[in-house]
């Protein structure tokens, strides 16, 4: 007896499927008139990639900061605003993410780094 196990496709080979229908045709367009990617930007949250690098037990895909980015260099290479914006939307899910994750800590865990350079005032 054959097993054949059925995977979900990989989030790169979703990319793809997106670049060649909706970001590469609309990337041309966008550069010239120097417009916001908003087609773009929503074929990529509508596929889920907006929680590409959130956990999955807050409803994100789970994958790591190597994913994410060869998802953003691919995007690069194709539409560099789409890849740009896309970019500021992960460093802003990374951030949020960690101060509620310090927020939602235990008292005694709850810590705040030190400042990597001393500011005088």
């Amino acid at each position: 007896e054959t097993v054949i196990q059925v995977t979900a496709p990989s989030s790169l080979d979703v990319l793809e499927d997106l670049i060649q229908k909706v970001i590469e045709p609309a990337a041309l367009d966008v550069d010239r008139e120097g417009t916001f990617p908003r087609t773009s930007i929503d074929a990529l949250l509508g596929a889920g990639f907006g929680g590409l690098i959130s956990a999955t037990d807050v409803g994100g895909m789970g994958a790591g900061f190597d994913e994410a980015s060869a998802v953003v260099r691919r995007l690069a290479a194709v539409c560099g605003s789409t890849a740009m914006v896309y970019a500021m939307h992960l460093s802003g899910t990374a951030a949020i993410e960690q101060h509620y994750a310090v927020a939602s800590a235990e008292p005694s865990q709850q810590s705040v780094p030190a400042p990597a350079v001393e500011v005088s005032r």
